[in-house]
């Protein structure tokens, strides 16, 4: 559950859109009712929140929204137009733990329509996964160390270039996204040094030896719209 539009303070105007698969979206939805939280004018009168919010929301406007993202263009740029977003306003996709779950036809239909719904001077911040890191998932799952829906279809090298750079020739760049920063990995900044410590793996799977043992797993790419 991502909690940032009550614990951020924003700028005003803000309008936050909170996008996962329509069952995820019900059950947060759900969540967020019981919890007394405030969502927003549009549900403040909706039963559950007669009563004054325990958590007030500190964005200017929120909405969820159900979508599965698929490889079809256009699919989510429409489902965008549910929600109270506008594509003349700058804005800020975070794709967290999503990308490497579709492939790369998805990805890339994804990243045209985030392009197409912003103007120039938006921005992506996006979690990625290694080669070496979908191919250890990959090899997990078919030896049934993981739920088959634990499955990785793409990596940072499919969307930034086998250089990891974004430049031209890359999914990214063609599409209008101009990479800023490649973070190095992400699992293992607790402590230098540690093995792989990314807590959302499950434990039968950090027990396989060519998953524990990976150093280079997971990068956060930060790209402007071009």
């Amino acid at each position: 559950m991502d909690t940032r539009p009550w614990r951020l303070h924003f700028p005003p105007g803000v309008f936050w859109t909170d996008v996962d698969t329509p069952e995820i979206i019900d059950l947060k939805r759900k969540l967020l009712v019981e919890q007394e939280v405030d969502m927003g004018e549009k549900q403040a009168e909706q039963p559950g929140q007669s009563k004054p919010s325990r958590f007030q929301l500190r964005a200017g406007q929120y909405s969820l929204l159900g979508h599965m993202v698929s490889s079809e263009a256009g699919s989510f740029k429409e489902a965008l137009k549910q929600t109270a977003h506008n594509p003349n306003l700058p804005t800020l996709w975070i794709m967290e733990g999503l990308l490497y779950y579709l492939g790369v036809d998805a990805c890339e239909a994804l990243f045209r329509d985030a392009s197409e719904a912003c103007p120039c001077g938006s921005w992506m911040i996006a979690s990625m996964v290694t080669k070496e890191c979908m191919y250890a998932i990959q090899r997990a799952a078919t030896e049934g160390l993981c739920n088959p829906s634990f499955y990785f279809h793409s990596n940072y090298e499919d969307l930034l270039g086998a250089d990891g750079k974004g430049g031209p020739g890359s999914l990214a760049d063609g599409l209008g996204w101009s990479l800023q920063r490649l973070t190095p990995d992400i699992s293992n900044c607790l402590q230098e040094g540690s093995t792989m410590c990314y807590p959302a793996y499950p434990a039968a799977l950090m027990r396989a030896p060519y998953v524990h043992q990976l150093r280079d797993v997971e990068r956060i790419a930060i790209s402007t719209h071009k």
